[in-house]
């Protein structure tokens, strides 16, 4: 089932198949599944807990904050399972817990986005935290968009990037290196998955770093597609992390 869910100011539809722990209610730390019930009402509803909470066997009250976060539907099965109208929450930070904008194969991507450059400076007291091997730039892209994801092991590995490049065009096969050709992007799924395609091609970093100038990038074009190395102080070629 599918219920359209408001997650900040946006408005998205979300596969239930996948809400399976508290995770997917945005509670990261509480590591337990959840549970349906369905009430003498016909209210149904999700329940996660937070094994933090303790019960007091003497006067039977709880203690801690938070102990439950719950998604009902107020009609049971009925539609139009939409928040705000037929369904209520408590204490879920968010539905699917991932930040996804969209999926490909199970694996969760952020929203593309330009990445802000770090400095040389920046880089190299970050590389540490961040997993990266070298820092040569005062205006190094790649090494923002490491950054704005959380590391290196955030960002999508050049396999992952063939897995996309196969939802995108909508093809069986895709090299890894070199250049495939006789390909036919998806404009609409584009669109959706939030890609800049403005210039009518465009370019996204992924993980691996080439040399100690270089990152690497797959670009997509309408009929062809790539992966190649370049310098890291491009400011036009887009980034996306991985979801949690």
């Amino acid at each position: 089932m599918k219920i359209k869910y408001t997650g900040g100011a946006d408005e998205e539809e979300v596969d239930m198949t996948g809400i399976k722990n508290a995770k997917n209610f945005g509670q990261d730390d509480w590591d337990t599944e959840l549970i349906g019930v369905q009430f003498a009402n016909g209210t149904t509803g999700l329940i996660a807990y937070n094994p933090e909470c303790k019960e007091n066997p003497y006067t039977n009250q709880f203690t801690g904050t938070s102990c439950l976060a719950i998604l009902y539907d107020t009609d049971g099965f009925k539609k139009p399972n939409t928040q705000q109208k037929d369904l209520r929450s408590i204490n879920v930070e968010s539905l699917n817990g991932r930040n996804c904008a969209f999926e490909v194969d199970d694996i969760c991507f952020t929203a593309p986005f330009y990445p802000e450059p770090i400095t040389k400076a920046e880089c190299e007291q970050l590389k540490a935290d961040l997993g990266i091997k070298y820092c040569s730039y005062d205006n190094d892209y790649w090494a923002g968009a490491v950054k704005a994801c959380g590391g290196v092991s955030k960002m999508p590995s050049q396999n992952q990037m063939v897995d996309l490049a196969k939802e995108i065009y909508g093809a069986a096969s895709i090299g890894l290196d070199g250049t495939t050709y006789n390909l036919n992007w998806n404009k609409d799924k584009l669109d959706e998955m939030g890609f800049d395609t403005s210039s009518n091609n465009f370019a996204v970093w992924d993980s691996w770093e080439s040399g100690s100038t270089y990152g690497s990038v797959r670009d997509f074009q309408q009929t062809t597609t790539s992966r190649f190395s370049t310098d890291r102080e491009f400011s036009i070629i887009q980034a996306i992390c991985l979801g949690d």
